[in-house]
């Protein structure tokens, strides 16, 4: 089983300024290996 933690901090995430790239190629690599 794997636990993965993220901590994403300050305004530009919070209020959708920047694209959090991070989450977004984790959330893509996780959705890849379940459904292969």
């Amino acid at each position: 089983m794997l636990n993965v933690e993220m901590l994403s901090t300050g305004d530009e995430v919070l209020h959708g300024q920047i694209v959090d790239t991070n989450a977004a190629w984790l959330r893509i690599s996780f959705l890849i290996r379940v459904y292969r």
